[in-house]
This record gives structure tokens, C-alpha cells and sequence, in this order.
């Protein structure tokens, strides 16, 4: 069934879009508190049959899994929301295969608990276990794993997505082994929903380690180094810290290597949660030009990755002027600055900044699967 959450009326939708959200199963019974009619399908289906009549009534839709990316690409408002809640269980999980396949709305924290039991791990960022699977693959974070395991878009092997002309279409292949048919998860890992509907994810999964323990280190860019495939190394405003997996022997090695005790009441830096955040990424090899271009401008706190070259940075407050150059010199380290929130304290400051030499492809993209541009406008970059 699919369940309507919020809207203010009925009537304030066509009567085409609310009989094809009849047709699909909704309830004619609407509680209304929002400024959008919000739906929660249940199938790849019924989230078709409304995107459809969405279209044909040219009505923007914006799809939510917990809402805590919602500034991403700046905030905005749509004629309906469609929410993944109702996708929220595993489809299918042949635990052998080292594979899962889920509903997009199904959390994270959830996920990774119910894999851990049987030895296994998705290594999708668990820092906010609500956040939903599919807002992950639909954001494309990769957290802290990326260093060792890669990003997100390789633990991606299939996805069902609900197009924004209204049709169910899956892309890649369940098998491991397979390395066709990988072009609709990549397309749609980090498309900020422009595409369509996320339905359901198919993922990789790995063995659960043995141990992970967490390090702190002085000089992060010299374990950088000195480590042999470290799970992550991480320099914050908190300190400096190397995550290495394996077996406790091999921790207390690679410990040792680096004149660095083990302490295991260390985790790795959490959300940062400043009104202002901004997501620094530079090629590796630039992350310490980039850290001292951040540290001009005086962070609340920081976060960055070693190897991967991505720094998250929060303040309370900074002026338009000084995010505007900092974009600049990191564009000019072949970067971006990216505005991940900014709480209106950013008035004029585009979250993207320079267009990406990507933009005529993303502009295809966007036509090919969403002719009538009614999935999450204005997000990516140029406001697409």
C-alpha cells in the first residue's frame, strides 16, 4: 500500500496525480501539516505511477530517505515528497554470496547490525545510523572506508530505480564476478536523486575484520607513509588518528611501525555538526595545501582524510567573502568547496560553485531520465 504522511489537501494536487496515487493504493484520508503532499510508496511500482502523473502535470518531486542531507546542493521546496520509508526491508540476502539486497529506505545502523551478526559488513558510513541506504548511495558518501576499500560506487552492484518518465528500470548485476552492466548503479551512486526514485540497492558486501582499533598518531601525512593499507587516517581539530583492520597481531606490527600505542577507547571524529559546513575536495597529493587554506579561515572543527583528500569543515559563522576565496584558491589546487549546509548564513553563495567540465554530460543524463525535470531540481550542480 502506499501511504500518504503529510500534505495540506487533496485538492491541492490534480485530480490525475491523486487517481494515480488512488490507483496505486493510497488512502483518500489526508492529515495536513506540510507544504507538500508527501507519499511513501511501497513498491518500485506505485513510485512509477506517481512520478508519471507528476510529470504530466509538470509537479517537482523531492525524495527524502531521513532528511538529513536536505541542504545538499541548497534547500528547496517541492509540489510532492516521496519518502523511502516504505521501502524499509531486505529483499534478498544470500549470506554465502557475500551480497544483500535491500529497500532504499532501510537505515544504515540497522543494516550493518543485522550483517555484523552474520560476520559481514556493507562498509557504508555508519556515523549517522539512521541515514537510509539509499540516501547514502544517492548522496554517493563513501566515509571513512574509502581509503582501504574504495568508494561507494564500487560496493554498488545493482540498482531498481523509478524514473522520472515514470518507468521501472534496473541496472548492473547481482553477481560479484559480473563486471556488465555496471553503468546504471555508477550513474546513479552521487546523482542526488536527479535521475529518479531509488527503489532498491544491491551491495557487496566483505568478512567482518577481526578487530579495527584506532590509533592516535602525531603527524598524520608521515603515517600516511609509513602504513601499509590502513582502513582510514584522519586529521581533525580533535587530533590525528590511523583506523588499520586485521588481526591484533598485525594491529600491534603496524602499530609498532610507526612508535604509536593502540588505545581502545579512541573513535574516529563524529558529525560535525556547525551551522556551516563545507566539503573540501582536492587530489590526494594537494590535501596539505588545501588543510592550510582551510586553517586560514579558522574552522570550528575539521575533519580530514589522508590518501583520499577530502576535508569537511564546520564553522558557527564566516563571512561570504572568505568562503568565496577559499573556493577560488582550491579550485585553483584543481579542487571544489562545496556548501553542504549553510542555514541561510551564506545569502548568494552557490553551494557548487564552478561548473564541473561534466556539465553537458550531466545535462543529457538528466534529459534521457527525467525529460520533464521533476526529480529534486536544482540540485546538482548549474541548478539542474
Amino acid at each position: 500500500m502506499l501511504r500518504c504522511l503529510r500534505s495540506t489537501t487533496p485538492m491541492n494536487l490534480p485530480s490525475s496525480v491523486m487517481g494515480a496515487m488512488r490507483a496505486a493504493g493510497l488512502s483518500p484520508s489526508i492529515r495536513g501539516f506540510s507544504d507538500e503532499a508527501t507519499v511513501a510508496p511501497t513498491t518500485a511500482e506505485q513510485a512509477a505511477a506517481v512520478l508519471a502523473a507528476a510529470a504530466a502535470e509538470d509537479l517537482s518531486v523531492g525524495f527524502r530517505g531521513a532528511g538529513t542531507r536536505d541542504e545538499v546542493g541548497g534547500p528547496r521546496t517541492y509540489a510532492i515528497g516521496m519518502l523511502s520509508s516504505g521501502m524499509a526491508e531486505v529483499i534478498d540476502w544470500p549470506v554465502e554470496d557475500l551480497t544483500i539486497v535491500v529497500g532504499s529506505g532501510i537505515a544504515v545502523g540497522e543494516l550493518e547490525a543485522m550483517l555484523n551478526e552474520k560476520g559481514q559488513t556493507s562498509l557504508l558510513p555508519t556515523g549517522e545510523p539512521h541515514r537510509t541506504v539509499g540516501g547514502i548511495v544517492a548522496e554517493g558518501e563513501s566515509g571513512y572506508g574509502r581509503l582501504k576499500h574504495g568508494p561507494t560506487r564500487d560496493r554498488v552492484l545493482e540498482v531498481t530505480l523509478a524514473t522520472g518518465y515514470g518507468k521501472v528500470v534496473r541496472g548492473g548485476g547481482r553477481l560479484v564476478k559480473n563486471v556488465t552492466g555496471y553503468d546504471l548503479p555508477r550513474l546513479v551512486t552521487g546523482s542526488l536523486g536527479s535521475l529518479g526514485f531509488i527503489t532498491s540497492v544491491c551491495l557487496k558486501l566483505w568478512p567482518l575484520p577481526p578487530k579495527r582499533s584506532i590509533i592516535s598518531v602525531d603527524d598524520a601525512a608521515a603515517a600516511y607513509e609509513q602504513l601499509y593499507r590502513p582502513f582510514a587516517i584522519v586529521e581533525s581539530d580533535a587530533g590525528s588518528y590511523v583506523a588499520i583492520e586485521g588481526s591484533a597481531k598485525d594491529i600491534s606490527i603496524q602499530a609498532a611501525s610507526i612508535g604509536a600505542q593502540i588505545d581502545d577507547q579512541i573513535s574516529l571524529p563524529t558529525v560535525i555538526s556547525e551551522p556551516v559546513l563545507i566539503s573540501v575536495r582536492v587530489p590526494p597529493g594537494s590535501l596539505a595545501a588545501a588543510l592550510r587554506l582551510v586553517f586560514d579561515r579558522r574552522p570550528d572543527r575539521f575533519v580530514a582524510q589522508h590518501g583520499v583528500g577530502i576535508i569537511e569543515a564546520g564553522w558557527s559563522r564566516i563571512a561570504v567573502d572568505q568562503v568565496n576565496d577559499l573556493r577560488g584558491k582550491v579550485e585553483s589546487l584543481g579542487g571544489a568547496a562545496v556548501v553542504l549546509r549553510s542555514n541561510g548564513l551564506l545569502p548568494g553563495v552557490d553551494p557548487w560553485g564552478t561548473a564541473p567540465p561534466t556539465m553537458s554530460i550531466q545535462q543529457r543524463l538528466k534529459q534521457l531520465f527525467d525529460p520533464s525535470g521533476i526529480c529534486n531540481p536544482g540540485k546538482l550542480p548549474g541548478g539542474l
